[in-house]
């Protein structure tokens, strides 16, 4: 049974710890410890209960307070060892806590990390927001302007299509105008033609056969008439004159220098050719047909033709030369 019930309060008065023992009803006094009162207040209570034992009398308080002692010291010896499991669980959850705010303290490091990147990341994205803000207000005003400029090429294109009809209008117009010119300057050239044709008969015959050729001089009564009716004659005359110490080859080439016509030429070479007083313009008519000063294929087939009954004569041989070789310079030369 328990009787003995052991405390650590103390007797401030008496300066004393008391042990009551309940069937007896009775106490003992225990010798104040040489320490102070504040040991005995830290004193154990298992070190109270042997210095009670044991200054104890023999008598059955002692007895039973001796047997709550061995029942005490179990329980504290499974304390003991509750109490170490529990500090070597301690120790293991303070390693294992100071791992975690090793672990915690990395992560709020990270966490800061990330902060600040987030902020710069936010930065960014508000950078960006403004460009792409920026980039949709030039848009805009791109898309304003392309309208506008889609509006003016509309306009130009309905001014370019009337500015078409009106041009198709002037360009008829101006092919009527240009057939009725062409007639005109048809009617005009071939007056040219007949007029430059009797001035090449009339004027430069001779001279060519002359000073070119080397052929027979034909007296021609008109020449000084046709002369003083067209002054430029007297211009071709004056150039002729001077190729009087040229050689023959040389001639030719000076004639074309002198800026006549390559029809105006062949035709003054077929007349002389043919040696005939071509008094009338009507003598170069073909099949009743007059034929242009441009139809100089033409004119060469009617000489050729001419030639051929007079094959052994030396000045139609030599013409026959001297054309091949009209033939060769025009060849090579730009004419008027």
């Amino acid at each position: 049974m328990s009787c003995c019930l052991l405390y650590g309060q103390t007797d401030v008065r008496k300066n004393v710890c008391f042990c009551f023992c309940l069937r007896q009803d009775m106490h003992l006094s225990l010798p104040p410890s040489s320490n102070s009162t504040s040991s005995v207040n830290s004193a154990s209570p298992l070190a109270t209960l042997s210095d009670a034992t044991t200054s104890a009398p023999s008598d059955g308080c002692g007895e039973h307070c001796a047997q709550e002692k061995r029942v005490l010291r179990e329980k504290l010896s499974a304390a003991r060892a509750a109490l170490t499991a529990q500090t070597q669980k301690l120790v293991a959850a303070r390693a294992e806590s100071s791992a975690k705010a090793s672990t915690i303290k990395k992560l709020e490091t990270r966490v800061s990390e990330l902060e600040t990147e987030n902020v710069n990341l936010q930065q960014d994205v508000d950078s960006l927001k403004r460009q792409v803000k920026k980039l949709k207000s030039q848009l805009d005003t791109r898309t304003t302007e392309a309208e506008e400029l889609e509006t003016q090429v509309e306009s130009l294109s309905n001014q370019v299509l009337e500015l078409s009809q009106e041009l198709k209008s002037v360009q008829d117009e101006l092919a009527t105008s240009r057939k009725q010119a062409k007639g005109d300057e048809g009617r005009a050239r071939a007056d040219y033609h007949k007029l430059l044709l009797r001035s090449v008969v009339y004027t430069l015959r001779t001279r060519v056969a002359a000073y070119v050729f080397e052929l027979p001089i034909s007296t021609v009564r008109e020449q000084q008439n046709v002369a003083a009716k067209y002054p430029t004659i007297d211009i071709v005359r004056a150039k002729l004159d001077k190729l009087k110490s040229a050689r023959l080859e040389e001639r030719w080439t000076a004639l074309v220098q002198l800026g006549l016509t390559e029809s105006a030429i062949n035709m003054m070479a077929e007349m002389v050719a043919d040696g005939l007083e071509l008094a009338n313009p009507r003598s170069l008519e073909k099949d009743g047909d007059p034929v242009k000063l441009g139809e100089v294929g033409e004119l060469k087939k009617i000489a050729a033709k001419r030639w051929s009954s007079r094959k052994h004569d030396s000045a139609a041989e030599n013409v026959v030369e001297v054309l091949h070789q009209v033939s060769n310079a025009l060849n090579s030369n730009t004419l008027l």
